[in-house]
């Protein structure tokens, strides 16, 4: 049951935020470009704008036949809606949802119907605990979705990290490498990576151990403080001027913490502290 509550979630995001969260790697992606992405960024906002005001509208027509005999729970009804668009958009599409919710709750469900007006005080009372009790709910889900979230990213960190661990056993240095792109690619969410040793170059915005990116021509100053990574990086496995080489990361669209990004800086930095050791 929770498995197809989830996937329902999934769908009504995709309807809310334009597209799945994508927090898994996928295949060959072609280069992005900050317009495109400002773009897509503009119309997923819209559209959950849309989605937002219109939710609670077509619940409250939706529950017109049922005024009659449910005119004590038409209002504690009408927080649904506000909770699906909270747990799937957020704290503020919630809030959007909460408003056109009130004000669809006194069009359809308040005497007289179908204006903007209310005769008696205790329709008024309802609809604006009606707007305060979606609010609220829309905060807590809300915070309570990123707290999910953030417990689930944490334990894919830790898988990395044990994963990682467990590729430093290798004999070859070959081996440790592979493991040590497989634990970055995991950890950053990416599509796939490269080892290219011996590589010193700045083609792609270089990953940082701080989680920042050092300036480069491919990515501008409004990019280094986007959640969501560039289509490419480089991290640097050891330090100048015993830097052996860089694994070359190609990015999906996800977006990832600056934890995750020190996470995967760490283990590049530890895989070149190994490769200089003298059994390598």
């Amino acid at each position: 049951m929770n498995r197809h509550f989830g996937r329902t979630i999934e769908h009504v995001r995709q309807i809310l935020v334009l597209g799945p969260a994508q927090r898994h790697a996928a295949g060959p992606s072609p280069s992005r470009r900050p317009d495109d992405a400002r773009s897509r960024s503009s119309q997923a906002s819209t559209l959950g704008v849309v989605a937002a005001v219109v939710a609670p509208i077509a619940f409250a027509a939706l529950l017109i036949p049922a005024r009659d005999p449910l005119t004590q729970s038409l209002s504690l009804l009408m927080v649904l809606p506000i909770l699906v668009v909270a747990v799937a958009g957020g704290a503020r599409l919630a809030t959007i949802a909460a408003i056109s919710g009130a004000l669809a709750f006194d069009v359809f469900h308040t005497e007289p119907y179908y204006r903007f007006a209310i005769d008696q005080a205790a329709d008024l009372v309802e609809m604006t605990m009606l707007l305060i009790v979606g609010i609220l709910t829309g905060v807590i889900a809300s915070s309570a979705q990123r707290a999910l979230a953030g417990a689930s990213a944490r334990r894919r960190e830790l898988d990395a990290v044990t994963e990682f661990l467990d590729h430093l056993d290798a004999d070859r240095p070959d081996d440790m490498v592979d493991g040590a792109r497989a634990s970055i690619e995991k950890t950053l969410l990416a599509r796939s990576s490269t080892w290219r040793a011996g590589y010193r170059g700045t083609a792609a915005p270089t990953l940082q151990r701080s989680g920042t990116f050092s300036a480069s021509s491919a990515m501008t100053a409004h990019q280094l403080h986007e959640r969501a990574l560039p289509a490419q990086i480089e991290i640097p496995v050891g330090r100048p001027p015993r830097e052996h080489g860089r694994i070359i990361v190609n990015c999906s669209d996800a977006e990832v913490s600056i934890e995750e990004r020190r996470t995967a800086a760490a283990m590049a930095a530890a895989l070149g502290r190994l490769l200089g050791s003298p059994d390598h």
